[in-house]
């Protein structure tokens, strides 16, 4: 019994790191596995209103790191006609602190992609309603003690 336990965990580790190298070189996550470069038709007008873009999809596929790209599926706020994207427990994250370093990112929704930056919001002000709208905590959030990031998407200026 023990013999055939230890047999499956290793089979399901061996398949585990095989999907993890499979989904890293590929186009985009493959479930809870990060991804590699986002493919899809390339978006060149500036985006003026995000609502349209997202309609119908409950998360979109971001781009980091355009050294070394790698991509994730995340969910999304679009709050106002802004939108921002969630990093829960961001501090044991990469992903985040690669948008910290270089804020470029892709998103890639419904097959195209849109070239924009991530901005990691800090204004407690702005934080609240996010945390509300995700939430639906009340409006005396401590934001300090927050492990949620939010980043605000913006456009890539030249």
């Amino acid at each position: 019994m023990l013999r055939r336990l230890t047999i499956g965990l290793v089979v399901t580790a061996a398949l585990v790191v095989v999907l993890a190298v499979v989904a890293r070189f590929s186009d985009g996550p493959l479930g809870p596995f990060p991804g590699g470069k986002l493919s899809g038709v390339r978006v060149t007008e500036p985006v003026r209103e995000w609502s349209p873009i997202l309609a119908g999809a409950s998360h979109l596929e971001i781009e980091v790191n355009p050294a070394s790209p790698r991509s994730l599926t995340t969910s999304y706020i679009l709050r106002d006609g802004v939108l921002y994207v969630p990093s829960m427990l961001a501090a044991h994250k990469t992903w985040p602190k690669e948008v910290l370093a270089d804020d470029r990112v892709v998103l890639r929704v419904g097959g195209k992609l849109y070239e924009q930056r991530a901005v990691r919001v800090t204004d407690p002000a702005e934080i609240r309603p996010l945390v509300r709208a995700r939430d639906a905590s009340g409006p005396d959030v401590d934001v300090s003690a927050l492990s949620t990031w939010y980043f605000r998407i913006e456009p890539r200026t030249p």
